[in-house]
C-alpha cells in the first residue's frame, strides 16, 4: 500500500522524501504545517527534531490549534526558501536572477517601448 505522505516515480517507486537535516544544510529552517480541513497554517522551526525526520512527516507531531483535526500536511517553509534565493542568487519573488532578465521581459519592454513610440 501506497504512502499517502510519499512521491512516487513513474515506474511506482518511493522518491526519498526530503528531511530536516537536508533543509537545515540548504538554509531553511521552518516548515509550513497545513490543515486540509479548515486550511489553517503555521510555521514551526525545524531545528529541534531529529535530523532524519522526513518533512512529510513532521506533520504527524501536531494537532490544528484552530479546529482540532489531525488532518494535516506539513512542508518546507516558502518563505524561507524565498529568503534564500535572495541571498544565494539575487532573485526576488517573481523576479530572475539580477543581471539577466529573461528574454519574455526584454520582449515585453521592445513591446512596450514601441508602442510608446507611435
Amino acid at each position: 500500500m501506497r504512502n499517502p505522505r510519499r512521491c512516487y516515480d513513474a515506474q511506482g517507486r518511493e522518491v526519498a522524501p526530503e528531511t530536516v537535516g537536508g533543509l537545515l544544510a540548504a538554509g531553511i529552517g521552518r516548515a509550513e504545517i497545513w490543515c486540509n480541513g479548515c486550511h489553517h497554517h503555521a510555521e514551526v522551526a525545524i531545528d529541534r527534531f531529529p535530523v532524519d525526520t522526513p518533512i512529510p512527516d513532521l506533520c504527524l507531531r501536531f494537532r490544528c490549534s484552530a479546529c482540532g483535526s489531525r488532518n494535516l500536511s506539513s512542508r518546507p517553509s516558502v518563505m524561507d526558501h524565498y529568503a534564500v534565493m535572495r541571498e544565494r542568487k539575487g532573485m526576488v519573488y517573481g523576479s530572475a536572477p539580477k543581471g539577466s532578465p529573461p528574454a519574455a521581459l526584454d520582449a515585453a519592454a521592445s513591446v512596450a517601448d514601441r508602442a510608446a513610440s507611435c
